[in-house]
């Protein structure tokens, strides 16, 4: 008998150790927000054009100082929902690790320090392997990636994490790149010259070998916390 996504996920929860407890996915975050900063997350009903309508309406809110995150259930030319600057506030960083923004540096340098065993899953358990597309199906365009700027060359996605392999180690880095869309199955990414993305891809140009790259969108809310951090 096969087991539905949905249980496979509730598993995968239920085994997390205790000093994972405390795991967010994009969902429960954004749900942990709606209950413990209530009116920091504006649903926009109408249907909204990735062509500068999300960051117009954010620049609105910018502009009185306001900086909600922004739920669109409707972009136009995709069938996916956006969620939009969830990490925008001091106040919902600091609840990304279940403290206020005072103690914030103190919680995440303690849980630096302290660190957490990762648990390893199958593939057939991993919730990112729920759905996937090949081939024609592998439409970037399908995804509601905004145009931010009237300057930008194009659709970016500016808060994935680009999951790379160092070539001589085998050591996995991540860290948030902006990857920009050129058209259906063909993206570009900035790595800056002094950082260690940049440098595992320069050590594949130098053996002319493609290099392997994974982009996550909506990791665990914390997750942006710690990938500034050089390890």
């Amino acid at each position: 008998m096969s087991t539905s996504p949905e249980n496979k996920t509730a598993k995968l929860l239920e085994n997390l150790k205790e000093g994972q407890k405390n795991f967010k996915d994009l969902r429960s975050f954004a749900q942990q927000v709606i209950d413990h900063l209530p009116g920091t997350i504006k649903q926009v009903n109408h249907t909204v054009n990735p062509r500068f309508g999300c960051t117009a309406l954010a620049d609105k809110f910018a502009r009185k100082n306001e900086y909600p995150a922004l739920f669109f259930p409707r972009i136009r030319g995709s069938r996916l929902p956006l969620i939009f600057n969830l990490m925008s506030t001091y106040e919902r960083l600091a609840l990304a690790l279940d403290t206020n923004p005072l103690y914030m540096v103190t919680t995440y340098g303690n849980r630096l320090a302290k660190g957490v065993t990762p648990i390893e899953v199958t593939s057939e358990e991993a919730p990112v392997k729920e759905i996937i597309w090949q081939g024609k199906d592998a439409d970037l365009t399908r995804l509601p990636i905004p145009v931010h700027n009237a300057d930008d060359a194009g659709p970016f996605i500016t808060g994935g994490v680009g999951i790379t392999r160092d070539l001589e180690t085998g050591e996995l880095n991540a860290g948030l790149y902006r990857h920009q869309v050129f058209d259906k199955q063909e993206l570009g990414v900035w790595f800056i010259a002094t950082h260690h993305g940049a440098y595992i891809h320069r050590a594949y140009e130098e053996q002319n070998k493609p290099l392997p790259i994974a982009i996550a969108i909506g990791p665990v809310s914390y997750t942006h916390l710690t990938l500034p951090t050089k390890a």
